[in-house]
């Protein structure tokens, strides 16, 4: 079964990350001491910036992270099945 990866702002409404490989995504994640749910803050952007720069192909969720950081401070991150 699939899961669905989601993030928000930490005081809004969620938002869907599109990823397209949601259990690579998540042990990506967990490789980097960030396992699901985790708060990402500013501080967490020199990580995720190596982790989109090994991105190949299709929406770069790492990145997307970045830019929802940059946009809202602090974004809460987790996945559902």
């Amino acid at each position: 079964m699939s899961a669905s990866i989601y993030w928000e702002p930490v005081v809004n409404r969620a938002n869907d990350l599109h990823v397209s490989a949601p259990s690579w995504f998540m042990e990506s994640l967990e490789r980097a001491d960030m396992g699901l749910p985790h708060v990402f803050g500013s501080g967490d952007i020199p990580v995720l910036k190596g982790l989109a720069a090994a991105m190949r192909d299709g929406p770069n969720p790492f990145q997307q992270l970045i830019e929802a950081i940059e946009k809202h401070d602090k974004v809460k991150v987790w996945y559902e099945y």
